[in-house]
């Protein structure tokens, strides 16, 4: 082939010896590809270094977490056309295919492309993990790669990286056009659940991408993510249509029939396999135990990691994963985070790793959106799709019968410590809300009026004289025999802000503020702090409505009144059924926001009245803005025992106890600094 090359080049010219030479280096450039002698887990365990600590490097060792082998050598195995990783957060998934770049740039160099859901998480990838964790570390690799520096700077940049042989072409998936200059024979997407989806004529992201390979026969494809929806996850899509790949273990205990690891024990593949649960007292999360669902063994952490390790962690097995479906070209892959190999500090978890997920699951019971919650536990830590347990919108009648025997004006219910409000302005009238709050954000309905007339007049004239007096003169009697007044609230100021401005900027010490809602996914249920708004710098808190509708919804779905967040209402004429019909007003859908996560949005037919559901959100970002010690008011208005025959009347009764979220230790924002006294305390007028 050579020969006929050069007689070919040569045909009609008189060449040179030099010449001769150089052509022949020429032609073995573009059409020899260097053999190794060296396999791709050779290369791994032995030329690989990581970044460690004081700025030495480390050996790569698949000892550490064994399930990471059989993903990465399936990469370069002739009969699979695609990859697909549907594993846990932060589960090495990442370490994997850059050890897989690695291999292919010094041994078998062709050009690579990698996409992210954004060119943002590109940069990232490229300096952080491609450049920081694998290229520099590993000396082999920084003497291919053109850093930052030297004399061919020009040739690389953060998202073009030459080698010889071959390049490595790195952009998001937020901008398809540039996808049409790319072609790779190894292409590469990671986190595709949080692609979102661009309305143009280009189509759907992931196909474009998996058509730069194309013109390659060889051409590999990996797909990489933790799930999100079940129905909308793209990473399920793919692993359902693979051979489904799972970890099996076996009991140390009694030594039975293969199961796969999981901290539920549901089936999210319908394949009948076992499945392990965890099991944990709610007081003792530190007692958190796997069991065996052959012999209904508690096992400990300790096991569980040895489960892991493949029965002994001395000497790992790293053929543990079994093809649970029919392959047909695509290698699938699934784990969860019980196969967690990183270190657990046991003075903090002496439980470990079983007492985090413990801990996880506690939080999420006691949290302030329960469902959002165990969403992120279901898709990062199981690395399953999640689906909620309805999505259908509570019925206004049932709600409008379970009402409660109880007259605010009379006597407040035991548990209400902390009154808010939330004014709704229409142009012809101001609709006042009051809830109160209490411990295990339990909420009350106290009061709902509709004050008649126009908001364009003075604050201190016509319907919001009528407010401010309402405001200032309304109290409530406590068995405790204190009385309550209102702490504190919000107007909204969607509409005549100037009007709603000029009454809340001079009532700022008494709490009374601007509120404006925020139709954007995504955002809290209130900012940090107020934005000024107007030539007065007037100040407006903004809500993050969809957030505080989905978690109002969620709580009104509940039964149990003891539960917590659940919403009381009395039986009074005007918590009717049209109010509770207000309540229910808007339908919702899962929308994908910015940020690539998936949020509810609430919307309803232009017409429709949804006084009651606006009051609802407001009252509940005024409770945060307000910012009660539920613990001190507790004893504050703690409730006299009654007194019996011959014993004194000087008793009082202890607050029953709460149960609240435990602490999160070292594994939840540890080290986020906070405000002094918290940023309420730091109002000024």
């Amino acid at each position: 082939m050579v020969v006929s090359l050069i007689e070919e080049n040569a045909a009609g010219v008189s060449l040179e010896q030099e010449a001769i030479v150089a052509l022949l280096e020429s032609i073995r450039r573009r059409n020899l590809t260097p053999i190794s002698i060296m396999t791709e887990r050779e290369w791994a365990e032995s030329v690989r270094r990581m970044p460690d600590a004081h700025g030495a490097t480390r050996p790569f060792s698949f000892a550490y977490a064994p399930y990471q082998l059989e993903p990465y050598t399936e990469i370069f195995n002739p009969r699979n056309i695609e990859i697909d990783m549907q594993m846990f957060s932060r589960g090495g998934k990442s370490e994997i295919v850059q050890n897989a770049i690695g291999f292919t740039i010094e041994h078998q160099p062709c050009r690579i492309g990698v996409m992210w859901p954004v060119e943002g998480d590109g940069k990232l990838w490229s300096k952080d993990d491609f450049m920081g964790s694998l290229v520099e570390p590993t000396a082999s690799l920084s003497a291919l790669i053109e850093n930052s520096y030297g004399q061919r700077k020009s040739k690389s940049t953060l998202l073009h990286k030459q080698f010889p042989g071959g390049l490595l072409q790195i952009l998001g998936a937020n901008a398809p056009g540039r996808m049409r200059r790319m072609k790779a024979r190894f292409l590469y997407a990671d986190e595709i659940d949080a692609i979102i989806e661009i309305s143009s004529d280009e189509g759907d992201q992931l196909k474009i991408f998996a058509k730069r390979g194309s013109e390659f026969p060889d051409c590999i494809q990996v797909y990489c993510s933790y799930p999100s929806l079940r129905g909308r996850s793209r990473i399920e899509s793919k692993l359902l249509e693979s051979d489904l790949r799972q970890w099996f273990v076996t009991c140390p205990e009694c030594g039975g029939e293969p199961f796969i690891m999981s901290r539920t024990g549901l089936d999210p593949f319908n394949d009948g396999f076992k499945r392990s649960r965890i099991l944990y007292d709610r007081e003792k999360p530190q007692l958190a135990r796997l069991e065996c669902p052959c012999c209904q063994a508690q096992l400990t952490d300790a096991q569980r990691y040895a489960m892991m390790m493949g029965g002994d962690p001395k000497n790992p097995r790293y053929d543990l994963w079994k093809a649970t479906r029919e392959f047909r070209g695509r290698a699938g892959f699934h784990a969860g985070s019980l196969l967690w190999p990183h270190q657990v500090d046991s003075t903090k978890y002496p439980g470990g790793y079983l007492e985090i997920l413990a801990r996880k699951e506690i939080e999420v019971e006691t949290s302030e959106n329960p469902e959002r919650a165990r969403r992120v536990l279901v898709n990062a830590d199981d690395a399953e799709t999640y689906q909620a347990a309805s999505d259908i919108k509570p019925e206004h009648s049932k709600l409008f019968l379970r009402r409660e025997e109880y007259d605010p004006k009379q006597m407040l219910p035991t548990g209400v410590l902390h009154i808010v409000f939330f004014v709704d302005v229409q142009h012809d009238r101001l609709e006042l809300f009051i809830q109160g709050f209490g411990e295990n954000q339990q909420v009350w309905d106290l009061d709902y009026q509709v004050l008649s007339g126009s908001p364009l007049v003075k604050p201190d004239e016509g319907v919001w004289a009528e407010l401010d007096r309402i405001l200032l003169t309304t109290t409530y009697p406590h068995p405790s025999g204190r009385i309550l007044r209102i702490a504190g609230g919000l107007v909204d100021c969607g509409n005549w802000s100037d009007h709603v401005h000029d009454f809340t900027r001079p009532r700022g010490r008494r709490k009374i503020y601007s509120s404006r809602g925020s139709t954007q996914l995504a955002k809290p249920l209130v900012e940090r702090r107020p934005r000024k708004e107007g030539k007065h710098g007037t100040r407006v808190w903004h809500m993050g409505t969809h957030l505080a509708k989905d978690i109002i919804y969620q709580r009104l779905a509940q039964d149990n009144r003891e539960s917590t967040g659940y919403r009381h209402t009395p039986k009074l004429g005007q918590f009717s059924e049209h109010y509770f019909r207000m309540l229910t007003a808007e339908n919702s859908e899962d929308r994908l926001a910015k940020d690539g996560e998936w949020y509810k949005w609430f919307g309803c037919e232009n017409g429709v009245r949804n006084e009651s559901l606006d009051g609802a959100v407001g009252c509940m970002a005024a409770e945060k803005i307000t910012r009660p010690n539920y613990a001190k008011l507790a004893k504050e208005f703690s409730v006299p025992i009654k007194a019996e025959k011959g014993t004194p009347i000087a008793q009082r009764q202890k607050p029953k106890p709460v149960l609240k979220s435990p602490s999160t230790g070292g594994f939840v924002n540890k080290g986020v600094r906070t405000m002094t006294g918290g940023f309420v305390k730091k109002w000024k007028i």
